[in-house]
């Protein structure tokens, strides 16, 4: 309960990443999307971490990173503050924590194949934007429904993304610098993937799902 409860709130912290953000059923059916898709985005990059502790007979626990809410308030700060949209978020909220200390190959393979899942269902998000931008109507408001699909599949590009962008640093208490340690070559695809998409999509909107004319400056 305790988890869930958490992984709610990260979704309403993220829903001010929107400035129409309120008091409103849009609002409220936007939140729902954003909750589905950071749920999405942690079973991508946490099942394939379990899948690999179990095979390894690694005796391993769940656990919220409540740190991350001061990340995720500055990165709505930080959004708000250079009007960036769809907006910088910091999607791994949930972590593991072992038993014992891994060894280099198991734990670099492990956050590789996990980073590797994000990118998956980035991608996948993607494509699902490509179909449903047809089914929004040209006049009024689209429905609840519409609303929540597409925020999901925003929250999972978006938190797919710069997660791997991020998350692939090669700083110590990021996974970036477990997969450098393991196989550089790995490493490097995952962080260029997470890059060129981070550029295309995100930074420049008129390539990506944005549709808008503006560019957000690059510093």
């Amino acid at each position: 309960l305790g988890m869930v409860l958490f992984v709610l709130l990260s979704a309403l912290l993220y829903g001010f990443l929107d400035p129409t953000f309120g008091l409103d059923s849009q609002s409220l059916a936007a939140f729902a999307g954003l909750a589905v898709g950071l749920v999405v985005t942690l079973l991508a990059f946490c099942v394939p971490l379990a899948l690999a502790y179990a095979r390894s007979a690694i005796p391993f626990s769940v656990q919220a990173l409540p740190g991350t809410l001061a990340v995720g308030l500055a990165c709505v700060l930080l959004t708000r503050l250079t009007d960036f949209h769809p907006g910088y978020l910091y999607g791994l909220v949930i972590t593991f924590v072992v038993a014992r200390e891994l060894s280099v190959a198991v734990e670099g393979k492990a956050m590789a194949i996990a980073t590797g899942g994000t990118l998956v269902v980035a991608v996948v998000a993607w494509f699902g934007l490509l179909w449903v931008a047809p089914l929004t109507p040209t006049q009024g408001d689209p429905g609840l429904a519409l609303i929540a699909l597409q925020t999901a599949l925003v929250m999972a590009l978006v938190a797919g993304v710069e997660l791997t962008v991020f998350g692939m640093l090669p700083l110590r208490f990021l996974p970036g610098e477990k997969v450098f340690r393991w196989n550089r070559r790995a490493w490097a695809a995952l962080f260029s993937f997470g890059l060129f998409g981070f550029v295309h999509v995100l930074i420049n909107p008129r390539s990506g799902y944005l549709a808008d004319t503006t560019r957000t400056p690059m510093v």
